[in-house]
């Protein structure tokens, strides 16, 4: 991959620890508190949100997430590979939208596996097009790259 201005200082996400898809359709997302100072105790962990249902409306069921950036305004973009497409919900889980969804064109996906951010930029990483596909703060496309 060639230098260039929107892929240097990517912050890569990978499959979080503290990100869980429990069953199908559902994501949630657990922040890991430290102990209280001075107390011998583990970390505990609490859920911080859940978004998704097992069955209900498109926009809150998610086949299959495998990572989550969360956006310079708080916005969450959830990459679902398995309906190859992002998820875009606010900082209180409410949907806001849907991008990409199965194909070879330009914002389309085959199997996405990686979700990226840097400023207002997200990259998504698709290696069965071996491409990077770059989208701005209202998920609109702003350049696809392929990556030998």
């Amino acid at each position: 991959m060639n230098a260039n201005p929107i892929t240097q200082g990517l912050s890569r996400v990978q499959r979080n620890p503290c990100i869980r898809g429990v069953a199908k359709g559902c994501l949630v997302l657990f922040l890991l508190a430290p102990p209280d100072r001075g107390v011998a105790q583990e970390p505990r962990a609490t859920v911080d949100l859940s978004i998704g249902v097992v069955d209900g409306p498109m926009q809150y069921t998610l086949a299959e997430p495998v990572g989550v950036v969360v956006a310079a305004n708080g916005s969450m973009w959830v990459l679902d590979r398995g309906d190859a497409r992002v998820m875009v919900y606010d900082r209180n889980g409410r949907f806001l939208r849907s991008i990409g969804g199965s194909g070879r064109g330009p914002g389309e996906f085959m199997a996405p596996t990686e979700i990226a951010s840097r400023n207002d930029t997200v990259a998504v990483y698709d290696p069965p097009l071996r491409r990077l596909t770059f989208l701005g703060p209202e998920g609109e496309l702003l350049a696809t790259e392929r990556v030998e």
